[in-house]
């Protein structure tokens, strides 16, 4: 993460630090468009947008060519802000950004993570400039985040961790898609065990 990246600029931080793809690489998820839509220096046209974006997608598969790269939506823009956003930063963010993040995981065979959908409708999960998250927005962001994951995580380390209160001594049984399929799971203080184990849904 780098806050406040144009893609741009996230592109030339991963050219000048490489050391930040070294090692053992088995997901990323990249969340990039809503500093490209404003009207200051950071301005990014969409087509330098889109030729960014490929190339970060480009260059973390060369390093990692079995890495699980997931591209985020990203939220609306509710408010315009004098000097950085204004009516055009809210309409690209809709039919130009968003868009060709779809189409680009499509393309490149990324998972899009699908956050202006989590976010639209919903001013209560923004700071009151209408472009950051809250605390609750971040926490939505964080939820939004892990159900996209969750699946790759379970194929890469075949567990899921689950914390329950200390207090807590009973048995929940729940319904997942983890492993690709829905099943069914036993959750108690031992850990998860599966109930279910076929190719249909249960």
């Amino acid at each position: 993460g780098r806050s406040g990246n144009t893609s741009g600029e996230y592109l030339s931080y991963l050219a000048t630090h490489p050391d930040v793809l070294k090692g053992q690489v088995d997901l990323v998820l990249l969340q990039l468009g809503t500093n490209d839509v404003r009207i200051d220096h950071d301005h990014t046209d969409t087509q330098t947008f889109e030729a960014n974006m490929r190339k970060i997608v480009g260059m973390i598969r060369r390093l990692h060519p079995k890495v699980r790269v997931f591209i985020a939506t990203i939220p609306p823009i509710l408010k315009k802000t004098p000097g950085y956003f204004d009516w055009t930063s809210l309409r690209r963010v809709t039919t130009e950004i968003n868009p060709f993040i779809s189409r680009l995981a499509r393309k490149l065979g990324c998972v899009r993570v699908d956050v202006y959908r989590a976010f639209q409708g919903h001013p209560e999960y923004f700071e009151e400039d209408g472009i950051h998250p809250n605390q609750k927005g971040t926490k939505k962001l964080a939820e939004v985040y892990l159900q996209a994951i969750l699946p790759a995580l379970s194929r890469i380390f075949g567990v899921i961790h689950f914390t329950l209160p200390p207090n807590f001594h009973e048995k929940v049984v729940f319904q997942s898609d983890v492993d690709g399929d829905t099943e069914l799971y036993l959750l108690t203080k031992n850990g998860v065990k599966k109930l279910t184990d076929n190719t249909y849904p249960d």
